[in-house]
């Protein structure tokens, strides 16, 4: 009886712009039938269909951005027709094979970014198999021949270099392994050994460079502010191929003389937009309008990186309606009557695929100054809507601007990778001894000296997940951000991710203050909140430690468990009361002998800086003597790492952070928590 297989890259909850592909009955030793759908759009029309040589899968995609297709008929150029003919055939059903019998990821889905990765290292294999027809001792062979080869497929990664072609090459073979030979046709490679080196992890934004960052983007932001209310109704024209074009093209394209519409300099003036666009997003013309547009998305999306820390699709994917509004206090009114507090926190919303493989929505807590920045996409966005004849609530919120210069341009995203006009300020983010010294200072182990794009004198090489990275970074130096409230704004599954990113932020001062030019260092104003936080502390601290640690029935380990066991067997029996006991914790702690905060594994009574806790290394509360531990959140951390591990390549930073933390932690319980047989009897 023939099994039924569906399509791993489809998923009715992700794939919101197209439809299911064809479900497949496995027979021994059968192909797909060449009119056999691997895709469909969101009407039901085949965008891939097996047996033809180009593949569409933008319709399963999950970035914002387009997914390139699968030009199988590119490889079929060339002599030896037949051979190619032969390779392509087969390229293609082991392609099929990894999208319908691979074992798929925690989230039960193969991403279409990932298969087209596979796609260009067997499309490389093609061209490798074909270009061995000189060589006298092994002429074209196949890709059977290669993946079932560790020779062979040793010489190709040579051939081809690159870390991330060589992790996909043994990606296939781990899945064709897996798929088995009956169904490949072959028994694959199963222990291809590849060397790599360790990823890197993205380097951290130098202190000056970054606050040049913050000013300069804020400027940016500022001065768009309220210039754009005009700019939907001025793009709106554009929807009339003639308009802003010069005279002598709309004569050429038929326009008579008494009906010419404005040329660009006319619109601009118009629309009282000329003093906008000038300098560094010039416009003269439809294609200068649509480089200055994107130009001013690009820099709105480095603000939306800056202030929230969202990734780049994350930022990519913002719909135009992705501002709301939630209130974390309720009003309050004085006596007169006026209000005096607001509560009133923005909100971003958007969609995330990272470790959720479906399109979630989530939200990312965002400062005034990213609010200003969705207000102007949001104005580009409703111009470029207009000529599409749509309503923008309808469009992603980075649109593709190029529709001013070719009106049959499709609703799509802006692409970012297109040039862009760098500001006038770039020159000013040239790196300096001291901003290098501070680099290798975040990341001691690794030599950026010899790095390309890190050399003194030499423009920093920004990339979008830096302002992540950096905002991880100095939130955590800065002591007024809890690693919690970090997962919570990066949508991290485990802590042990936020402290990978925010590691060895103690090398560095807080940037949150002001700078103080006669001391040369960042001071705290005396109006700060940090100082209203303090003189609540002692109160708070007591409470936490008597309703944590003995109102609990859990049982305690640690340094101060058994103290805490004794106090709690003290107040069953009567010998204190509770009153007493609060009366001198509350002393203790004003007098700081004694101070109390929550751990991930359970309390600590620590009464100085703890240089474990600002590293974010949980696993040091095991052993120290300030540590209470619960058992019930050890259990906790060990079922979020063991979730999270399969997540990540072992040669990843994450993957072995969270591996040693695993280790140690499953360590402590078998030791200290699991009872003894003598114990039980």
């Amino acid at each position: 009886m023939a099994k039924s297989f569906n399509s791993k890259i489809y998923d009715a909850q992700e794939c919101d712009l197209g439809s299911a592909g064809d479900t497949y009955q496995y027979e021994v030793d059968g192909r797909p039938s060449p009119d056999f759908v691997l895709c469909r759009d969101i009407d039901g029309n085949p965008t891939a269909v097996y047996g033809q040589d180009k593949w569409d899968f933008n319709p399963y995609r999950l970035s914002a951005s387009k997914a390139r297709n699968f030009r199988f008929d590119l490889l079929l150029k060339g002599e030896f027709k037949e051979e190619r003919r032969a390779l392509v055939d087969d390229a293609k059903y082991i392609l099929f094979c990894i999208q319908y019998f691979a074992q798929a990821g925690h989230t039960g889905t193969v991403a279409v970014s990932t298969l087209y990765g596979y796609y260009n290292v067997i499309s490389n294999a093609v061209k490798y198999c074909i270009s061995l027809n000189s060589n006298p001792f092994t002429g074209i062979i196949s890709l059977k021949e290669l993946f079932s080869n560790k020779v062979y497929l040793a010489h190709f990664l040579t051939v081809k270099d690159g870390k991330s072609f060589k992790k996909r090459t043994r990606a296939i073979c781990e899945h064709l392994v897996y798929i088995g030979e009956q169904k490949v046709g072959f028994r694959a490679v199963s222990d291809l050994q590849i060397e790599v080196e360790d990823s890197k992890q993205t380097p951290v934004i130098p202190t000056r460079i970054y606050l040049l960052l913050i000013a300069n983007l804020t400027d940016d932001v500022e001065m768009l502010e309220g210039k754009l209310d005009r700019l939907p109704e001025f793009l709106s024209e554009f929807s009339d191929r003639a308009y802003g074009r010069a005279k002598r093209s709309q004569g050429a394209a038929g326009v008579s003389r008494f009906d010419r519409r404005p040329n660009m300099r006319e619109a601009l003036l118009a629309y009282e937009l000329e003093d906008l666009f000038k300098d560094e997003i010039y416009v003269v013309d439809t294609s200068s309008l649509s480089a200055a547009l994107r130009t001013i998305q690009c820099r709105m999306r480095w603000v939306l990186h800056l202030y929230t820390g969202m990734r780049d699709q994350e930022v990519m994917r913002l719909p135009y309606d992705c501002l709301e509004d939630e209130v974390i206090t309720e009003e309050f009114k004085g006596e007169d009557g006026n209000t005096i507090v607001e509560g009133r926190t923005v909100k971003l919303v958007s969609t995330t695929t990272k470790f959720a493989g479906y399109r979630q929505s989530v939200s990312w807590y965002a400062s005034p100054e990213a609010e200003k920045a969705i207000n102007v996409l949001q104005k580009i966005c409703e111009g470029l809507a207009a000529i599409h004849g749509v309503r923008p609530e309808e469009c992603d919120l980075f649109l593709n601007p190029a529709v001013v210069q070719r009106p049959n341009t499709k609703i799509d995203v802006t692409n970012m990778t297109a040039t862009v006009r760098e500001p006038a300020w770039f020159q000013g983010l040239r790196i300096t001894a001291k901003d290098l010294n501070e680099l290798q200072a975040s990341d001691p182990e690794r030599d950026f000296t010899v790095e390309d794009g890190f050399q003194v004198g030499a423009v920093w090489p920004l990339r979008s997940h830096q302002f992540r990275r950096s905002l991880a970074f100095y939130a955590a130096s800065s002591g007024f951000v809890k690693l919690p409230t970090l997962k919570r704004q990066f949508k991290h599954l485990t802590l042990a991710m936020t402290r990978y990113y925010s590691r060895n932020f103690e090398n560095f001062v807080s940037i949150f203050g002001f700078y103080n030019e006669k001391t040369k260092e960042f001071e705290l104003p005396s109006e700060h909140v940090i100082w209203e936080c303090q003189s609540g502390v002692t109160v708070a601290v007591a409470d936490m430690l008597i309703n944590d640690l003995l109102g609990s029935s859990e049982k305690l380990y640690g340094g101060t468990g058994s103290y805490v066991e004794r106090q709690r067997a003290k107040l069953r029996d009567g010998e204190i009361q509770i009153e007493e006991v609060r009366e001198v914790t509350l002393k203790r702690v004003d007098k700081g002998e004694m101070h109390y905060k929550n751990t991930l594994l359970g309390g600590c009574t620590k009464t100085t800086n703890c240089d474990s806790s600002m590293l974010g290394e949980v696993t040091s509360c095991l052993t120290c003597a300030e540590g209470d531990i619960k058992e019930s959140m050890i259990d906790v951390q060990i079922q979020e790492l063991e979730e999270a591990l399969p997540r990540f390549n072992e040669s990843d930073g994450e993957h072995q952070v969270m591996s040693s933390e695993l280790d140690k932690l499953l360590d402590y319980k078998q030791r200290r928590m699991t009872p003894k047989e003598s114990e039980m009897l």
